[in-house]
């Protein structure tokens, strides 16, 4: 097989200890042709090192080295995306191996694979944390800037057959979501009841970070025009830096998300900061996927 794996301590350590691990394929690395990510590109130079990568049939000898920490799958280019077939394998030899995994899709999963993980998480609820990614409701949206993605209906689908098998920590995550597209505070409402109405019980939120390289191609767009004239903040994240929509906005985004949550008092909901909560203004560590993982799902 021309793919290989990316096995590393988790550069999210900010809110979660443990490790990342992602597929590495001979030349794209993930298919879902986000317009704000860069990892999308052919050219692999620069993302992942000789030393980092091991043949799939070489993991199960890779995780007896490690600790049994949990496992971030698909930090950098999506599992359910590639055109490959060894999902299945590549997590059922984590769960087997005891490592608790923590995943993120903007793809479709497949019966199979939701099949493994019910049954690794039917005792142990803690070692499976499937998080959906999807910032909108609308589809044309969702094709608009994020191309190569899963639909809306497949994620929605993802959703309710995950909490459907008893997976209690599935997670809607709304990341990232654009100014003046996705903010709403109705559009926000109505993601935030379609979630519930499924049956998730946490969400996640932050902006996107727009890297500046983008901005002159995306602007031939009206609908990104208007969004990226909203993105005027400087700020850091992982694998850079970008644009980001204005404190004033995150503010007024946040405290909407306050008045729609005070609303469904039995869900969980937390923000990716610096970006959008204002009490993590300064924090220039990165953006997590979760602002602290034990805490926030109460581990």
């Amino acid at each position: 097989m021309s793919e290989r794996i990316q096995i590393i301590k988790n550069r999210y350590e900010i809110c979660m200890e443990g490790y990342e691990l992602n597929l590495v394929p001979e030349k794209i690395l993930c298919n879902a042709g986000c317009v704000y990510c860069t990892l999308s590109k052919t050219d692999l130079e620069g993302i992942t090192e000789e030393s980092n990568l091991i043949d799939v049939d070489e993991l199960s000898g890779k995780l007896s080295e490690l600790e049994q920490k949990r496992v971030y799958v698909g930090s950098n280019g999506d599992f359910f995306l590639q055109d490959t077939d060894i999902s299945y394998d590549v997590l059922e030899t984590l769960l087997e191996e005891g490592f608790p995994i923590m995943m993120i899709t903007k793809g479709r999963i497949s019966d199979e694979i939701i099949s493994l993980l019910a049954k690794h998480a039917k005792n142990n609820p803690e070692s499976v944390v499937p998080q959906i990614s999807l910032p909108s409701l609308n589809e044309e949206r969702t094709k608009l800037v994020e191309p190569g993605s899963a639909s809306v209906e497949d994620r929605l689908s993802n959703v309710k057959r995950l909490v459907d098998v008893g997976l209690e920590y599935t997670t809607l995550i709304s990341i990232p979501f654009f100014p003046g597209i996705d903010d709403n505070y109705q559009d926000l409402k109505e993601l935030v009841s379609k979630g519930a109405e499924l049956g998730v019980k946490y969400f996640k939120f932050a902006y996107v970070v727009m890297p500046e390289e983008k901005f002159d191609s995306l602007r031939k767009n009206d609908q990104l025009d208007k969004s990226l004239r909203l993105m005027t903040e400087d700020t850091r994240i992982l694998i850079g830096k970008g644009k980001t929509a204005d404190y004033k906005h995150r503010v007024e985004t946040f405290e909407n998300l306050k008045k729609i949550f005070n609303q469904f008092p039995n869900l969980k909901w937390g923000v990716c900061g610096p970006v959008l909560d204002p009490k993590m203004q300064g924090n220039e560590q990165g953006i997590p996927i979760c602002d602290n993982f034990k805490e926030f799902y109460g581990f």
